[in-house]
């Protein structure tokens, strides 16, 4: 009897488990979590902490000021993706793609100031 019982636990707990995981509404894979709500959150908590102009002065920055130059998805993935000179590489865990692809259109919408006087 007491065979058949720890079986029969066994068993429920399985399945229990098992509805719990499915209704509990989880990504299938953590890789499908985002890091950010938006590009801009990722600009705001990320970007902007290196590439700040303060009253239009660079001279406080530590990166360059991105709004003098326009950046497509393409150009701005690898940057983020590799770093480049003292920037460092933003792998997928640390900013999931499509936060990346939000923030190219944040960027060009709202860092991006056009051509420089």
């Amino acid at each position: 009897m007491t065979r058949f019982s720890l079986i029969a636990a066994a068993a429920l707990l399985a399945t229990a488990g098992t509805a719990f995981a499915e209704n509990a509404g989880a990504p299938a894979r953590l890789d499908d979590i985002r890091q950010f709500k938006s590009g801009q959150e990722v600009w705001e908590k990320t970007c902007s902490r290196c590439h700040t102009a303060i009253d239009d002065r660079q001279d406080q920055a530590v990166g360059p000021d991105l709004a003098l130059n326009e950046y497509d998805v393409d150009s701005l993935t690898f940057f983020v993706r590799n770093g480049h000179l003292a920037m460092p590489a933003f792998p997928e865990s640390a900013i999931d793609t499509a936060s990346l692809n939000e923030l190219a259109e944040y960027m060009a919408k709202n860092v991006y100031k056009g051509d420089a006087e």
